[in-house]
């Protein structure tokens, strides 16, 4: 198991359990500590002070550690009763929102200003210069998509079944507060993996918990919870591009483009296509710059894409991302004015990028392969 950048919208999966307590508390056989409550009783507790909570914000530290790495991410969740969600998840300078307004779930990555949308089998990613790509899901589960209501399965663990043990390990101080320590595993001992939850005696309040299993595991120091606090609709719904997007610099000309950037920053010298708006993106901290334009002719446009930064998020301005490496795309590298450049075709989507003067640069757009292609070869350097 490798952690990386993507494993921060997977740390929001610990949160959920979190606000999702009430579905651990499920038959199965529980154990007694001596004199004590059972550990069946302690979970009932607490899932009767999460179900009667009609809005639930929790303020968390998440570790996620395997053999090989660790990573810890800061998490800021709210939930309602309604489905609705949000959860911000901040890590090494990145950071990553994601939520449900109840119809749609949705993310948000405030560096580079891109908003995807998942709703009805699909897919929208909106840019920051507000171009869009929609694609079907095909099964695939969006990344905010957390149903609080229901328990979810945090690092391959099933809870959906109803065999699980559950005991009450201890009652002891956990930072000078009383809590009741409970493990939870299942009676099938092929299912490898243990949930150990530390809940405040006085409230039943979950304060930490921790999900071990063979590939990793992930503790969740709880900093804040609060139930009950008014939350605003607009919480659930779908940032702009504008909100939040930390690091975005809007320019007016490929002029003012060039001189953003410390490399020398290309155009399209396209008679049929002119400048209408372009943003610079840094994001990473100083892991370089991202110049990002956009092109019209009047009917379509076009995106242009060239950074030096060692890695591109997925979705700025729809370039080249992970999706492009599935069987629905077909990808051939060709020659284009002495440069070779791959290019990447699916549906009305093609995508062409290669590498230049220690930059990556991509053009894209719904317009015809072989037109695109023209483009490619008609870049040029903004200040020629």
């Amino acid at each position: 198991m490798n952690i990386d950048d993507r494993a921060t919208t997977r740390t929001a999966v610990a949160v959920a359990l979190l606000l999702t307590v009430a579905g651990l508390g499920a038959a199965g056989f529980t154990l007694a500590a001596p004199d004590g409550p059972t550990g069946e009783t302690v979970l009932n507790q607490t899932e009767q002070r999460y179900a009667e909570a009609e809005t639930l914000t929790v303020e968390a530290t998440v570790t996620v550690s395997n053999e090989s790495a660790t990573k810890t991410a800061s998490v800021s969740a709210v939930a309602t009763d309604e489905n609705r969600s949000r959860v911000i998840v901040e890590s090494d300078n990145r950071s990553l929102i994601t939520g449900t307004n109840g119809t749609a779930a949705w993310t948000f990555v405030p560096t580079t200003g891109t908003v995807t949308v998942y709703q009805n089998d699909t897919a929208t990613t909106i840019g920051p210069l507000g171009n869009t790509t929609t694609r079907e899901l095909d099964g695939e589960k969006p990344a905010g998509e957390y149903n609080y209501s229901e328990p979810t399965e945090p690092v391959g663990m099933d809870w959906n079944e109803s065999d699980r043990s559950v005991e009450l390990v201890e009652t002891t101080s956990y930072e000078d507060t009383e809590v009741h320590v409970v493990s939870i595993t299942h009676a099938n001992e092929s299912v490898d993996g243990e949930a150990r939850l530390w809940i405040r005696t006085a409230d039943s309040v979950v304060v930490k918990q921790r999900v071990t299993t063979p590939n990793a595991t992930v503790v969740v120091d709880v900093a804040e919870t609060r139930f009950n606090v008014s939350v605003a609709d607009s919480t659930f719904q779908p940032p702009t591009a504008d909100d939040g997007a930390a690091g975005l610099a809007p320019v007016d000309s490929t002029d003012a483009l060039d001189a953003a950037v410390s490399f020398d920053a290309v155009a399209l010298a396209d008679g049929a296509f002119t400048f209408e708006r372009g943003v610079v993106s840094r994001f990473g901290g100083t892991d370089g710059a991202t110049a990002v334009s956009r092109y019209t002719n009047g009917s379509a446009t076009v995106t242009l894409v060239q950074t030096d930064a060692s890695s591109l998020p997925a979705g700025t301005a729809n370039a080249p991302d992970e999706d492009l490496a599935s069987d629905t795309v077909s990808t051939e590298n060709v020659t284009v004015d002495g440069r070779t450049v791959t290019v990447a075709t699916r549906e009305d989507r093609v995508v062409a990028w290669w590498e230049s003067e220690d930059t990556t640069i991509a053009v894209t757009g719904e317009i015809p392969r072989d037109r695109l292609i023209e483009l490619v070869e008609a870049t040029a350097p903004a200040a020629e």
